[in-house]
This record gives C-alpha cells, structure tokens and sequence, in this order.
C-alpha cells in the first residue's frame, strides 16, 4: 500500500513526487522538448529541489536495482554521505542494521529489498550503524513506490526520521527510573503541601505501605503523634530553595513500628525553575543508631574503668596508710575502752573502702586476669554450695547446666565472683521470694546476631551462662544505664552499684560479652557469653542449620508485641515455605484464628499485654482446636514463668533472644515430629 510521505506538512505527497521525478528524469535523459517546455521544468525542477533539500527528515530514492538515485542533505547528513548517488553494494558495505533488540538485519531484508517485493513499512523503528566510525542513529523508516515503467527511474521512495535523541532520552528516564526504583533506599516525591506523588519499592519495604496506599496521601502520615510541624518546616525550607542534608528523624511504619530514618530533601524545579515540589531520600539507620549505642557504651565504660582504676589505685595506697596506722592505734589504745571502740569503727570503714578499691581495680583495665582452663560444672557448683546459704530460704535455686560442655577459658575467681554478683542482685530483686534459676549451654552466635554485628564477639561457638529471677524487673530506662558503676536502684546502703559493671568488665575482658532481658514485674534474665577453650571441633554453621535444605508448606500464627521479633520470625518462616499471619496481642490472635482455619501452628510469646498470656492464649485456642501445635517464646526459662502464677509451659519453649538456626531447628520438631 502506497504510503503518504511527509514532505513539508502536506505541501507535496506520493503523487506530486513521481511526476516532479518522472520530468527530471526525462531531462537527464535528454528527451527531446520546446524551449518552452524545457525552461518550465528547469524552473520546476529548481523549485522542487529547494522544497526537497528543506525537508527535515531525510529522503532516498532507490532504482529497481536498490542503487541510491538521489537523496536530500537530511538524509546525506544522517547517514554521514556525500550528496551523490551511491549503489547498493557501496551501502550493504557501509552500513549495518539493527532491529531494535538488537538482531542484525541481513540486506535483503531491509526495507528497500522489501519495498521491492511489495512489503510497504511506515514509521518502522531500526538502527543504522556506519562500520567505519561505529555511529549509530536511530531511525523510523517509510517506504513507498513511485510511479514509473522504466528499470533506470526510480522506483521506491524511502523516508527517515531521526529518532535518536528523544529514544535516548526516553531509555534514559526509564533507566533512571529503574535506579530509583531498584533502590534501598526510600526515595519519595512529594508536592508543597507533602502530598505524595511517588513512591519508589525501597519506600515500601522502609515503611511498610505500598504506592498505591501512599500516593496522593499527606506524607504526615508517617511522623509520630505531635511531631506533625516537623512536615511545615521542612517544607518552608524548601519552597526557600533549601537542601536538607542528613536529618535524622524519628518516623513511624504502617505496622506501627517506630524507626529512625536519615533525611535528604532536595527542591523539584520545573522547566522556568519555580519550586513545585521536593525529592525525599529516607534511610533507615534504626540498626546504625543500635550499634553506635552500643559502641558508646563501650566506650564509656572504657573510659569509666580507665579513670576509677587510676582513682582506686592512689586511693588503695592512702588507705593503706590508714588501716596501718589504725592497727598501731589499736594496740596503743586496748587499755581504753571508749577510744578502742573508735578506732575498731574507722578500721572497719577503712576495710570497706579497701574492699571498694579491689572491685574498682577489678572492673578497670589495671585489674589483671589470670585465665586458665575450667570446667563450667565445677563452676556453678561452687557458686551453688556458697549460694544456697546466701540467699535464704525463700528463694527456690534450679540449676540446668548442659551435657558434654567444653571447659572455658577464665579467670576462675573473677568467674565465680561475677556470677555470685548476679545471684546477689537477683536475690535483692525477690524481697518476697521466687525462683532463681542458673544455666549453661553451648550456643553458636551467627553473623547477623547483634554482638557480632557490634564487634564485641566474632561468629562461632560460646557457652551461654544464664542467671534468671522471678522479681520485679527492670524498666527501659534502669536497662539502659544497668552496666555503668555507681549506678544502682538499692538503698545507699545495700549496693555500691559496681556489680553489674564488674560483671560487665569480666565479660569483656574474657573476650565475651553480657546480655539482659527484663520484663517490669516478672523477672531479668542476664546472661553471660563466653569462649570455651579447648580444641574441640566447633559447631559450624551448615551443621546448625540443615533445616534450610527442607521446604515446608501450610498457615503458622505468630503471637508476640515486640515489632522486631515478628520480622525475625517472619522471614525465617516464609524462607521455610510457610504463609504467615501475625497478630500483636492475644485477643488480635483469637479473631484471626476464628477465620483462618488452615493454620496449623501457632508460635506464641509467653508475656504479653491485654490481659491474656501466651500459656493462657494457647489453652482457649486448644478448646476449639485440639490438633493446634503450640510454640512458646520467652527470655525467661520454665521455672521463672512458672514462679510468676502461670499456667505450666505446655510444650516446646524457644528462649528469646534465638537465632535462626535454633528457631528453624524447633519449628522443624513441631511440624514434623522428628527428635533432635
């Protein structure tokens, strides 16, 4: 089908083309004409030559044979040719073309071979590429067939428009979007009112909500309660031109979750450069905010035990001088009474404040350890039979320590002495009573676990020494500062608030660390983490987790008010193969179980809010659904749950803070019934 060709808008089609080529190809023919007729053509032909040298896209005229009959300067300017005819041989070596995925097109399939075959193209896309300089341009190409019987006039009419730029450019938006888009990071756009208007996969894994849910909505639906004016500032700034450069930001995801993100916001200018909107990038540094705290502790505590320890060591020197002294005192003294008990009262608090300098010299860097190869057994047992007689006989003493555990290498004394610390403090926390429970078992830290994330372990294998009470807990602020000396929540005259740091020192410098768990009113958890010492083959990672070879399918529940601990387990269940349903409290559970009867299995913790603990959530749920499988998770062990009015752990207990190889291995005994 004869194809239009666009020849200055309309001013000339296919039908005036043939004529205008049809005359001049008779003139250079030398047909014989009137002057008359003669000097009319060559005015046409210099007319129509103009009008065909102004045409921006560029035109060919191919013979029968393929040969190039004329061209105009766009085309001789796109296809980097000199104005003259050229054959088909001279161009099948000049130029390689190219479908735009990239398949080369053999000569006889470019569209003046098929033009000549009848196959007529409009506005088909190729790439045409010089072999000599590589060049490439990106071309639409028209093909039409101009009226003529003769072999030697022209025949087909090719047109090419270049489209190089605008395809570049295009390729590049879309390019660039993918980067946006392919991105971490949260990148948002937004209006000058914080109207959303795009929202990229990295804001939806940041946040929570997905572009649909967010675009066209106000972006002050991520700032905490009251913080709102932080949105009318930041934009005050930018409708001024501002860049703000790494804002640090508290913002809230759509499960409620508080994270703390870093903020750079750039105005979004149009074509005359007025200000319309702005471009966020939003990164999520909750996990660097985690680990520099930590590292600040550190730090702290370094620069803490450097000071005491060069305090406590002037200090011991001067009252070394007194207690010698006192004693020469006594003896001069015995004969009277009243000044005898005087100074027996100053050696005694002398005593004490040299007692006080021992423990800070242990806790700082000047107190030295001399570490050796000890059974953890034997350790416990000490610390139970001094203990016993220790915390009176209100409080209930479990101990559950693991078969086979390699001896570690410590500093027995300061071993024993940090763990009779914590025996101490649980003791103090159940004025009325309760259970303190002490256990050992091997545990193998992987990469993401947070201690070695920090720097303070590396992977591999620990014993894991837990001291647990039923008392009153600690709240999120007593946890903060539990480790800094002096710092104590007893009576001034029960502690000097160096035990936990004491412990802290010991950890630390045993190349180990120390970790708490504290719900306010039902107990802490404090535990130890140190390394063994023998040569035994350490428990490798594939070892731990063969779990992941197998695939599982089915519905598992999780039950648990702490934001983090649901992700964790969610990934490592829908990695495992399951569909996962989550709930915040007991009663969010009971709803979601009354409408998913597919769920199988239900991982639950055991201390939550609302009322309805996980042991009693578990029971109710039985009463409907007798074949349930139960997981339970909590920081404490059986008998401290036990101690604090609960119903008996029923069923398989995962000990927070877990990993994901002990995590897979009890979900892997639940579902299948295979022992470990």
């Amino acid at each position: 089908m004869a194809l239009r060709l666009r020849l200055v808008g309309t001013l000339l089609g296919v039908v005036v083309l043939p004529r205008y080529l049809h005359s001049s190809w008779l003139l250079c023919r030398g047909i014989k004409m009137t002057t008359g007729q003669h000097n009319g053509l060559d005015d046409s032909h210099a007319q129509l030559q103009v009008v065909f040298d102004l045409i921006e896209e560029g035109m060919v005229f191919l013979d029968w044979d393929r040969n190039i009959a004329r061209m105009n300067l766009a085309a001789a300017d796109l296809l980097g040719l000199e104005a003259r005819a050229y054959s088909s041989q001279e161009l099948g070596n000049t130029f390689d073309v190219f479908l735009p995925s990239g398949e080369l097109l053999p000569p006889d399939q470019w569209p003046s071979s098929r033009a000549l075959l009848g196959d007529f193209l409009r506005n088909a896309e190729l790439h045409i590429r010089r072999r000599d300089t590589g060049a490439t341009e990106i071309v639409e190409i028209s093909t039409a067939p101009i009226e003529g019987k003769s072999r030697q006039s022209p025949h087909i009419a090719v047109s090419y428009k270049n489209v190089t730029t605008p395809r570049r450019l295009a390729q590049a938006r879309l390019y660039l979007a993918d980067i946006v888009d392919s991105s971490e990071d949260a990148i948002i756009g937004k209006d000058l009112s914080g109207i959303v208007t795009s929202w990229n996969r990295g804001a939806e894994k940041v946040f929570g909500y997905t572009a649909e849910e967010m675009v066209g909505s106000s972006i002050r639906r991520l700032l905490p309660a009251g913080q709102e004016e932080q949105e009318d500032l930041i934009l005050r700034r930018i409708r001024r031109g501002d860049i703000v450069n790494h804002l640090e930001e508290e913002r809230i995801t759509k499960d409620g979750k508080t994270i703390t993100v870093s903020l750079t916001i750039s105005p979004i200018r149009d074509a005359g450069g007025t200000i319309v909107g702005a471009s966020k990038i939003a990164r999520d540094i909750s996990e660097r905010k985690q680990l520099e705290q930590q590292l600040r502790q550190s730090q702290k505590m370094e620069a803490v035990g450097q000071l005491t320890g060069g305090i406590a060591h002037d200090f011991n020197n001067l009252l070394a001088v007194v207690i010698g002294n006192l004693d020469l005192l006594e003896g001069l003294v015995s004969h009277d009474a009243a000044a005898l008990k005087r100074v027996q009262v100053a050696l005694k608090g002398a005593l004490r404040g040299a007692d006080l300098t021992k423990k800070l010299l242990s806790f700082s860097s000047k107190g030295r350890l001399t570490p050796k190869s000890a059974s953890i057994n034997d350790c416990i047992s000490n610390l139970v039979e001094f203990a016993s007689r220790a915390i009176g006989p209100e409080i209930s003493l479990v101990t559950r320590i693991g078969t086979d555990l390699p001896p570690l290498l410590i500093d027995v004394a300061l071993f024993e002495s940090a763990l009779l610390n914590l025996v101490v403090n649980a003791r103090d926390a159940m004025p009325k009573g309760g259970t303190l429970t002490v256990t050992a078992e091997r545990r193998y830290l992987e990469a993401n676990y947070p201690p070695v994330l920090a720097g303070e372990l590396i992977q591999g294998t620990y014993a894991c020494v837990r001291v647990s009470d039923t008392g009153h807990g600690m709240s999120k602020d007593v946890l903060e500062r539990a480790f800094e000396p002096f710092f104590t929540t007893k009576d001034l005259d029960r502690g000097t608030g160096l035990g936990l740091a004491m412990v802290y020192s010991f950890a630390k410098k045993s190349c180990g660390t120390v970790r708490i768990y504290s719900e306010v009113g039902y107990g802490t958890t404090v535990s130890l983490y140190l390394p063994f010492s023998s040569c035994d083959e350490p428990i490798s990672s594939a070892q731990l987790e063969e779990v992941d070879v197998e695939r599982y399918a089915g519905s598992v529940l999780l039950v648990d008010d702490e934001e983090d601990l649901l992700d964790i387990a969610n990934q490592n269940l829908e990695e495992m193969g399951f569909t996962v349903y989550q709930a915040r409290n007991a009663q969010d559970a009971l709803k979601l179980l009354d409408h998913r009867p597919d769920i199988g299995l239900m991982i639950t913790d055991v201390i939550m809010p609302g009322g309805m603990n996980g042991v009693e959530l578990a029971s109710k749920v039985r009463e409907a659904r007798p074949d349930i499988r139960v997981v339970y998770c909590s920081g404490f062990p059986v008998e401290t749950l036990a101690e604090n009015s609960m119903p008996l752990v029923d069923g398989p207990l995962l000990h927070k803070p877990y990993q994901r190889h002990q995590f897979r291995k009890i979900i892997e005994q639940v579902t299948t019934g295979r022992p470990h």
